[in-house]
């Protein structure tokens, strides 16, 4: 999921729990709010980027 457009607005989404942050008008704008909120982004196994919220973050550190 990561940053997902719908129309004209961009909507960083949890790939975990698939929170949303509010939708931003630029891609560049969804990227600097999911870091304003403490979101962290990083590549799974696959390879493929995947963006955490820190809800989601705690729980893996927790777990571990």
């Amino acid at each position: 999921m990561s940053i997902e457009r719908f129309y004209n607005f961009y909507t960083p989404i949890c790939d975990c729990c698939e929170k949303e942050l509010p939708a931003e008008e630029s891609f560049q704008d969804a990227v600097d709010a999911k870091r304003r909120a403490g979101w962290k982004s990083r590549k799974d196994d696959r390879g493929q980027w995947e963006d955490i919220c820190p809800d989601c973050l705690r729980e893996e550190r927790a777990g571990q």
